[in-house]
């Protein structure tokens, strides 16, 4: 995702570009002040150019809060790092968008008589990384470095979850006493000595398990379909005889 967001600002080393090298990251976030974001004035980037100087970091960290960056300034943690990244170079697509708005073409919308189910351009894949990290905390999501990954989470939990058969399973079963059984109860079949990585079989077996009731509704579907035909079979006796 960075890489895009790098190729449409025009950044010259885009493909090759590592979030977690240290010198590439500083370049980096010169280039964007430099072309992009121009928040300093130029005698007032010296700080910020100084890529191998032992107060860079110091020097990020006061950046941030002046382009008021809501994102942890810690570039420490892998996660954080990336953070950062996504949300200063989408800062900088953002002020390059309302310096140029004729730049960017705008998205023309689905034709009349289009075919069913083909859209333009999925309605997730415009949320801002903070939008989609709100999102994920309410779906109880891990969050991920990975804006596509994250994304494709978000995406199939909403599908999965909120489709209206879903929601119509749910508000079926809403009355419905349920019994839940602790996970430290539930076997396992085996044990790995570790009880965090036992902890998370036992998950992957009753997901598994889940996949397997799923499947076997499915199927017995099927069989019904089959034999609702086969009941009540229809003969054309022009078509031949019964018995010799």
């Amino acid at each position: 995702m960075l890489q895009r967001k790098l190729q449409a600002l025009g950044y010259p080393h885009a493909d090759n570009f590592n979030p977690m090298n240290d010198g590439q990251l500083r370049n980096l976030v010169v280039w964007l002040e430099d072309t992009k974001i121009c928040k300093y004035k130029i005698e007032e980037r010296g700080a910020l150019r100084a890529v191998d100087g032992s107060t860079w970091v110091v020097a990020f960290e006061q950046y941030l809060t002046d382009v008021q960056c809501p994102r942890d300034h810690s570039i420490e943690l892998r996660e954080s790092r990336y953070e950062l990244l996504d949300w200063l170079i989408g800062h900088a697509v953002a002020l390059q968008y309302a310096d140029d708005p004729e730049g960017y073409p705008a998205v023309a919308p689905p034709a009349d008589g289009a075919a069913e189910g083909t859209t333009t351009a999925a309605p997730l894949a415009e949320l801002s990384r903070e939008a989609l990290d709100e999102i994920a905390t309410l779906l109880q999501l891990p969050l991920h470095e990975d804006y596509a990954v994250l994304l494709h989470a978000v995406a199939n939990v909403l599908i999965t979850k909120f489709a209206p058969s879903a929601v119509a399973a749910a508000v079926a079963s809403k009355d419905e006493v349920r019994r839940e059984i602790p996970l430290d109860y539930t076997p396992l079949g085996f044990a790995t000595g570790d009880g965090g990585l036992d902890k998370a079989c036992k998950v992957l077996r009753l997901l598994h398990i889940a996949d397997l009731r799923d499947l076997q509704t499915r199927i017995n579907e099927l069989i019904v379909s089959v034999q609702t035909l086969t009941a009540d079979p229809k003969t054309n006796s022009r078509l031949g005889k019964v018995g010799k």
